[in-house]
């Protein structure tokens, strides 16, 4: 963390001058200052979010042969790193200071060979697919008061490492990989740093429905997936449809989910069931509905055989749903 910057302040007398008129602002301090500003506002964002490090959206994996893969367009945070001058000696001292926050984006990805990358495809070897923080250097001129020429503007760019070394407080991680050089590595998505679903809340999905016995037609189907702030995905769910023939148990499958794995189903999350109603409390022949752990199932109870059916609830999920970005 950048603690110390320029010294703005006014003395307070007549006239009212800053502490530092007279004196220059040297190259070092403006580093500096850049640097404090740049941390302020990463630990604004991090505490306000409650998360050291996160991903916005992106980083999806896609195998494309033994040595290959892709990933989309990635927008993260995650600590970085920084060189600060520590005071105004020529050259100046510089130290290594953390940068609470700093923002990593990059466009998508195509890795002809992740073995360029660090990747050890030695068929047991797991291999972190990590990126991180980087700049690069930009348009170069002649110094003023110098001899040669220099990159006087820097562009955020992104470090990709995969290798099996664990991922650092400085890299967000979008999965791992095993391979062995001559077929497709085996990618999961197992150790992916924190997704955050939406910055500005989360969305509203359509979702496919059916039933496992009878014929159901879907009135109404949505699902609101959400992370909770140590990483877990749960989904809200609501269903409204007709079964035909009638019945008083109904199992629904929701394409692209799988429910968490627990000994007793009530840890997963609980739905009500009603009939159609409005408002559907009153009088509605009302049951229960329980999560299938491991599956993408969905089991109703109504008291009696009823043609329309109302199911909402909140579940945990194992993982992220296949349609969310």
């Amino acid at each position: 963390m950048i603690t110390k910057h320029f010294n703005f302040e006014y003395i307070g007398g007549t006239p009212n001058v800053p502490y530092a008129a007279g004196d220059r602002y040297y190259s070092q301090d403006l580093a500096r200052d850049f640097w404090y500003l740049i941390d302020r506002l990463g630990s604004v964002g991090k505490d306000l979010n409650g998360q050291p490090k996160f991903i916005i959206e992106g980083g999806v994996v896609t195998v494309l042969g033994p040595k290959a893969i892709s990933f989309t367009n990635l927008i993260a945070y995650a600590p970085g790193t920084a060189k600060v001058p520590a005071d105004n000696a020529l050259p100046p001292t510089l130290t290594t200071e953390q940068i609470e926050w700093i923002r990593i984006v990059t466009g998508a990805q195509s890795l002809a060979d992740i073995t360029t990358y660090g990747a050890v495809l030695n068929g047991v070897a797991v291999n972190n697919i990590k990126v991180s923080y980087a700049e690069t250097d930009g348009l170069t001129r002649a110094r003023a008061k110098a001899a040669g020429t220099y990159a006087f503007e820097r562009a955020s760019s992104c470090l990709i490492t995969i290798s099996p070394s664990p991922v650092t407080a400085y890299q967000v991680c979008l999965g791992t990989l095993i391979g062995n050089g001559t077929t497709n590595p085996i990618y999961a998505t197992t150790g992916r740093t924190f997704q955050r679903l939406n910055i500005d809340g989360n969305k509203k999905y359509t979702i496919t429905v059916s039933t496992t016995s009878g014929s159901f037609t879907t009135s109404s189907a949505w699902a609101i997936p959400y992370q909770t702030s140590d990483g877990v995905w749960r989904i809200k769910i609501f269903i409204n449809g007709i079964i035909s023939p009638t019945s008083a148990t109904l199992t629904f499958n929701i394409t692209g989910i799988t429910f968490a794995v627990a000994t007793v189903v009530q840890e997963l999350g609980f739905a009500q069931v009603w009939t159609t109603q409005s408002p559907p409390l009153l009088g509605a022949i009302a049951g229960s509905a329980f999560a299938l752990p491991n599956s993408n199932q969905l089991k109703a109870v109504l008291a009696s055989s009823q043609t329309n059916w109302i199911v909402q609830g909140d579940f945990e999920l194992a993982s992220k749903p296949t349609w969310v970005p």
